[in-house]
Parts: structure tokens; sequence; C-alpha cells
């Protein structure tokens, strides 16, 4: 209940920028250690490719968002589950693409339109506004997520944010 109306309250309040710059890899390992009981629960990994980038944005949101995904892909997966984050410079030079994949069942094409919509969930205990917050603070950061299903299987998140815009 406090996670809902904490998600709830965050969704409707203004977002504040603080942007500096972090490395990404730093970041993921405070995640991890934030989630360690719901990894080590389900023998889960993190896998960390090209993470030893700079990322120009709000260390915090990025904190929600990372933890919202990565929790998201830890439900999804099965025991001994695997999740991968990557980074990499966008199609447009001046933009950094992260994404985060699991290896659980993925998404459902009819729900790959609507899982950022406020209150969606297939999840019975979900509150469907965790996909919602993180879409919204990568479009504060004039970013773009989107979502999909991996050839070999899982979902993959993956958002882009521009480097150049303050």
């Amino acid at each position: 209940l406090n996670k809902m109306v904490s998600d709830f309250l965050l969704l409707g309040r203004p977002i504040t920028m603080n942007k500096k710059a972090f490395v990404v890899a730093d970041l993921l390992s405070q995640i991890e250690v934030l989630c360690k009981q719901q990894l080590r629960a389900k023998n889960i990994t993190i896998q960390a490719q090209n993470l030893d980038c700079v990322l120009s944005a709000d260390e915090e949101q990025m904190r929600l968002v990372f933890i919202n995904i990565i929790l998201n892909a830890v439900e999804a997966a099965g025991e001994k589950g695997a999740i991968v984050c990557s980074a990499q410079k966008s199609s447009n030079p001046a933009a950094l693409a992260i994404t985060i994949a699991d290896n659980g069942p993925g998404i459902e094409d009819e729900n790959l339109e609507r899982i950022f919509a406020p209150y969606f969930t297939q999840r019975p205990s979900g509150t469907g506004l965790g996909l919602a917050l993180v879409r919204r603070i990568i479009e504060e950061h004039n970013g773009a997520i989107v979502a999909g299903n991996n050839p070999a299987g899982g979902a993959y998140f993956k958002f882009t944010i521009p480097q150049d815009a303050q």
C-alpha cells in the first residue's frame, strides 16, 4: 500500500530535474544492493555490458527507472533467471541508449502498446503505476522508451536519453 501511494504521488507531482553526469555502472551497483534480497530469492543474476559510460541525467530519477524495470524483470524471470543491462550510443550520437532485458516469458503482443499506461498491470499485486512513472521520467529527460520481446525469449526495455539537452 505504501509503494502504491508513493508511486501514485510521484506520477502526479511535477518532476524537478537535477541533472548531473554519473557513471551508469555505479548506478547499477547501487540498484543491485537495493534489490539484493529479491535477486537472491530467485537466484537471478544481473550482467552489465558497456556500462562504464557517463549519463547526464537526474540520478535519483534514473534510479527509480532502473529499480522499476529491474524489479519487473525479477518478477518475470524464473528461478536462476538473468537480467542484462547494456548501454550504447544511439543512432543520434548525442544520446545514450540503455537496454534492460530479461529471460522471462516476454510480454504478450496485445499488451506491448498498453504496458506504459497508468493502472495497467498483469500482476495480481501490481498497481500499474511503475512503468507509467518510468515513461514519464524518461520523457521529462526528453527521451523515449520502448518495450519489446527478444527473438530468443524474454522482454526488453530500451530507453534513450539525449546528452546535449540540459
